[in-house]
């Protein structure tokens, strides 16, 4: 084992900034539909162990993500502005 493994983290579903983001979705959106996937984000952990209100999101293609052709759709990206927009008002 490494002597400083990758911490996982957990969002707070109860949190302001989780309620902000799923809000800004679904009224962008239609739903929203909050998921889990495996990663390693070493900073992410230490942000979240200080205090901040860590959301983690992205607005690409999921099925390519890290692949040789990722992509995303200009559709996707415009969405994801008004979905920020709105979370941060």
């Amino acid at each position: 084992f490494a002597e400083d493994p990758f911490k996982g983290i957990a969002c707070n579903l109860e949190s302001p900034g989780f309620k902000a983001l799923t809000e800004a979705t679904a009224e962008v959106l239609g739903e929203a539909k909050p998921y889990s996937i495996c990663g390693s984000l070493p900073l992410v952990g230490d942000m979240q162990e200080a205090g901040y209100d860590i959301q983690l999101t992205g607005f690409g293609v999921s099925a390519v993500y890290h692949g040789d052709n990722e992509y995303c759709t200009l559709t996707d990206m415009k969405n994801g502005a008004k979905i920020l927009s709105l979370v941060m008002d």
